[in-house]
Order: C-alpha cells, then sequence, then structure tokens
C-alpha cells in the first residue's frame, strides 16, 4: 500500500506542475456495486460504498489529466442452501465476500460544454489497487490465496456544474473491470465452514468488475488566462 500511495504523490507532483488552465483538487464518494467472475460464473451483486480524493490538471479545450486516490469496496454475493444432518433441516444462508481495496487511478478526460456553464466528460484511466482486507470464509484458509495487488481499467463519464467562480459540484459514473484475479485457488480438498464437510474443490479463479456512482466537489485554482 505504502507504493500505491508514493504513487499517487509522484503524480500528484506531476499534475500541479504540468501547464494547463486550472488544477483542481477535490472529493468524491457514493455507491459501489460490485460483481465477480468464478470461473466464467456471475455472482450476485453486492452494494456498498466507496471514496476518495482527487487532482486534476483541467484543460477546457483539450484532454484533461486526473489522479485520485481512494477506498473501493470490490466484491459479490452469493446465496447458500445446506442441509444440517443433525436437525434434518435445509437452510439457506448470503455469503457477502468483501475485499476493501485502497487504490490509485491515473488517466485523461474529455470534456464538453453545455448551457449555463455546465459541462459533461467522459474518461478513461489505467487503475491499480491493494487489498488491505477482506471477508472471505467459504472455505478454511482462503484468505491465503488472495492476490493483494490488482489491475484494471476505469471507464466513464459524468456532469460538472459550476458553484461561483472557483467550485464544481459533478456527478459521475464509472465502471471498473479487474485484468488480474483477486483470488486464485488450485484445485484440492478444501473444508467448506457452510456444509461443515471436506470436499473436492476445482479451480477457482476470480475477477473483480464493479459499477460506481460517486458525488463529489473540486476547488479550482486558475494557473494562467489565455
Amino acid at each position: 500500500m505504502k507504493k500505491i500511495i508514493i504513487l499517487f504523490l509522484l503524480l500528484a507532483s506531476c499534475l500541479t506542475t504540468a501547464e494547463a488552465q486550472y488544477k483542481a483538487r477535490g472529493i468524491k464518494g457514493g455507491l459501489a456495486m460490485g460483481w465477480q467472475q468464478w470461473n466464467g460464473f456471475q455472482r450476485q451483486v453486492l452494494v456498498g460504498y466507496q471514496g476518495g480524493f482527487l487532482l486534476e490538471q483541467v484543460n477546457a479545450n483539450a484532454t484533461s489529466f486526473f489522479a485520485e486516490l481512494g477506498y473501493h469496496l470490490r466484491g459479490s454475493a452469493v446465496r447458500v442452501q445446506f442441509f444440517d444432518i443433525n436437525s434434518g433441516n435445509f437452510f439457506q444462508s448470503t455469503q457477502r465476500l468483501r475485499f476493501h481495496n485502497v487504490g490509485v487511478i491515473v488517466g485523461g478526460k474529455k470534456r464538453q460544454q453545455l448551457d449555463n456553464n455546465m459541462e459533461t466528460y467522459y474518461m478513461l484511466g489505467a487503475r491499480a489497487e491493494y487489498t488491505v482486507a477482506d471477508s472471505i470464509d467459504l472455505y478454511a484458509n482462503m484468505s491465503n490465496y488472495i492476490r493483494r495487488i490488482n489491475y484494471g481499467v476505469t471507464v466513464g463519464g459524468g456532469l460538472e456544474i459550476p458553484i461561483g467562480k472557483a467550485n464544481e459540484l459533478f456527478f459521475e459514473l464509472t465502471i471498473n473491470p479487474d485484468f488480474s484475479q483477486q483470488v486464485y485457488m488450485p484445485p484440492g480438498v478444501y473444508y467448506n465452514r457452510y456444509t461443515r464437510q471436506s470436499q473436492q474443490v476445482s479451480e477457482q479463479r476470480v475477477i473483480n468488475i464493479s459499477l460506481e456512482l460517486s458525488v463529489g466537489y473540486k476547488f479550482l485554482k486558475p494557473l494562467y488566462y489565455e
């Protein structure tokens, strides 16, 4: 995680010294909806929260560059039904497989002017994340197979609304697919905590994908005027 923070600080230094019309600092946060591909099969949605800090080099008529440091909830949910030998009854339980990730996104934005000085934009960024905590307990010792550093892309767009002369409110929607595997567990015999039995398990390859809806606030500082 230290490497990710250092990378963010280096990116921040580059952005604040680059030539632009404005530099911006801001915060954002909102809803996160996560899915995971388990060996090609998609699990159910996991709903949670996300948020972070951003720096941006704002160019009105060209591509703007940005860097973000934030927290992202990744994971999925699945309903499990099992039979309890002792009671002779079937039970249903919902598993929530959570990965608490801290990461950096760096990329570009392209803007389009609307009426009343509002602007829309679309964005594309490269993303790296570090898993600081998890809550997966389907099989004993499953945490040993978690990949702590993951990477992917962030694609999305948003709407910026000026507040006074030096601030902006913005709304943003992004989709965040990973290229790396959050979990890789080789085939073998594992103890299932829900059935309370050891069982043969096939290879497990887990890939994250999430949808994030954010609201944020940016503070603008002019660098020069044309």
